[in-house]
């Protein structure tokens, strides 16, 4: 059985991470754009 809570942990931290990928992603093509 799997808990609940922990399966919360990793669906916020999944959402957190493509997140910040994407947010990396823009900070770097502001960087080559200037």
């Amino acid at each position: 059985m799997f808990p609940l809570i922990v399966l919360a942990i990793v669906f916020i931290l999944t959402i957190f991470m493509t997140f910040f990928g994407v947010l990396l992603k823009h900070i770097s093509a502001c960087f080559l754009g200037k």
